[in-house]
């Protein structure tokens, strides 16, 4: 008996069955192990693509990336109680709408520590352009960005 590849096995039933598993929801092994005959999950994902069908993102633990994005909350309370009528050590009023807790920071969020330490600490909070600090922190950090070297 001749020996045959995966790519021999692909029937018109088997392409047909593949095709109702998959819009089904069924998961590689799981369509594998339904064609049985020594098909493998990535056989299945390779005709699935060549096949064109319908991508399905998963991220490994059942859960599709479109349900895991639909359970994350949209906007979250802060972590850390507000500090009023904080003052910098020069003096300079803080707008303490803008303080935000370490589990809070975001990628735009300037990292100048205000208040507190360890856990508790609180940042600036005020929108960073190209750093990880706002403009007036960058300047008491001796960062000028697209100023050149500081004098």
């Amino acid at each position: 008996m001749a020996n045959t590849t995966v790519n021999d096995r692909w029937t018109q039933p088997r392409i047909d069955q593949l095709k109702a598993l998959w819009a089904s929801g069924a998961t590689a092994p799981q369509i594998a192990n339904a064609l049985g005959d020594g098909f493998t999950k990535n056989a299945v994902l390779g005709k699935a693509h060549k096949l064109k069908l319908p991508g399905r993102a998963n991220l490994g633990n059942g859960i599709t990336k479109a349900q895991f994005d639909a359970s994350r909350p949209v906007h979250r309370q802060p972590s850390a109680p507000i500090i009023e009528n904080f003052d910098m050590e020069d003096g300079e009023g803080v707008d303490v709408t803008h303080l935000v807790g370490i589990l809070d920071l975001e990628r735009h969020h300037c990292r100048w520590p205000m208040a507190g330490d360890g856990s508790a600490t609180m940042f600036c909070g005020e929108r960073s352009r190209h750093g990880p600090y706002c403009p007036r922190h960058a300047s008491r950090a001796g960062i000028g960005y697209g100023r050149g070297p500081r004098p």
